[in-house]
């Protein structure tokens, strides 16, 4: 599904992520996961020797990086675990480290505030959130 949508896109094809991810009842943060995943290592550049979670997660690095990255983790038969460490070593060694779009890494912040929260709390904010719609919940209020 990443492949179709990201070449859609690059057609100028296709409604949002949010929308697609409505229509094929996906979780947004993993259909565009899939999506950046699937532009970082388009189809002819992947390697089936590699797990997906592999591409996953050197797709983060430049593209002046990322190939030469992942030849070597075929060379030298990588997991996800080896693969992580080097994308971790890249972003403290240059940061250049391209994250993961920023809707998806505020919406994981949101959603760690909400568990963290009291059911008491949960529900304040919740009626606050519904009176402000997507707008912005004044704090004073």
């Amino acid at each position: 599904m990443g492949d179709l949508i990201a070449d859609a896109r690059c057609k100028g094809i296709g409604a949002t992520t949010t929308e697609m991810a409505g229509v094929l009842d996906i979780a947004r943060v993993k259909l565009s996961n899939s999506v950046r995943i699937a532009t970082a290592f388009p189809p002819g550049k992947r390697d089936d020797r590699l797990s997906f979670e592999v591409h996953a997660q050197l797709s983060c690095l430049p593209d002046e990086t990322r190939f030469e990255t992942l030849a070597t983790a075929v060379a030298e038969g990588w997991g996800e675990r080896k693969a992580k460490a080097a994308a971790v070593a890249y972003r403290q060694e240059r940061a250049g480290f391209v994250d993961e779009d920023r809707e998806t890494t505020l919406a994981v912040h949101i959603m760690r505030a909400w568990n963290r929260g009291t059911p008491e709390a949960r529900e304040y904010f919740n009626e606050l959130r519904q009176i402000a719609g997507l707008g912005i919940i004044d704090e004073d209020a």
